[in-house]
């Protein structure tokens, strides 16, 4: 999504103002190596989406089961395609260069980012069946202030570290956003 793709660069463009070039061909290689499990998710995006939007449109009362299925198999895949990269981190990290793994601790906690942010997918997607699209932006908003201001604070006291964490405090406030208001909308139930 945009918004992600926001957010990365605003980690990337904070540690370049606020880091070393060193400290920020770290962090870059390990967004990168982050974004991948983001493919995952894309791919999600497009086939999950379509089907709770025909469903919403034309059989509603068969929404609610293919809702939770649905956030069963981003949850499901998400965690596989994290756990994997996780497993292979200082491995992929080193096919850069050996002092590349240095960056193992900021790309693994990219890749918690990015599993975060997947939790709240299919969530999502029912903002915008809705109509609540305005909500959802919101959300986002904050999540991308959420993320400068964390940048500002974290990255430079905790270097590339630093810059990944405001990553995950932001999809982190996204994703409680977005199931928060979620379940106060209700937004499984039919609309009136």
């Amino acid at each position: 999504s945009w918004m992600a793709f926001l957010m990365l660069w605003a980690d990337t463009l904070m540690t370049g103002i606020l880091l070393s070039n060193d400290e920020v061909a770290l962090f870059s290689i390990a967004a990168r190596l982050a974004f991948i499990v983001g493919i995952f998710l894309t791919a999600l995006d497009a086939t999950v989406y379509p089907r709770l939007l025909k469903t919403a449109k034309q059989t509603p009362d068969k929404l609610r089961p293919l809702f939770w299925q649905g956030t069963l198999l981003v949850a499901t895949l998400m965690l596989l395609s994290t756990a994997l990269m996780a497993l292979a981190s200082k491995y992929l990290l080193q096919v850069f260069r050996p002092e590349y793994v240095a960056a193992n601790q900021a790309l693994l906690i990219l890749l918690l980012s990015q599993l975060v942010r997947g939790l709240s997918l299919t969530f999502s997607f029912m903002f915008i069946i809705r109509k609540q699209v305005t909500h959802l932006n919101i959300l986002l908003f904050s999540a991308l202030v959420v993320n400068i201001i964390a940048n500002l604070t974290l990255t430079p006291r905790f270097g590339i570290e630093g810059a990944a964490s405001a990553g995950l405090l932001a999809n982190l406030t996204l994703t409680t956003g977005v199931m928060v208001l979620f379940f106060q909308k209700r937004l499984l139930n039919n609309p009136d």
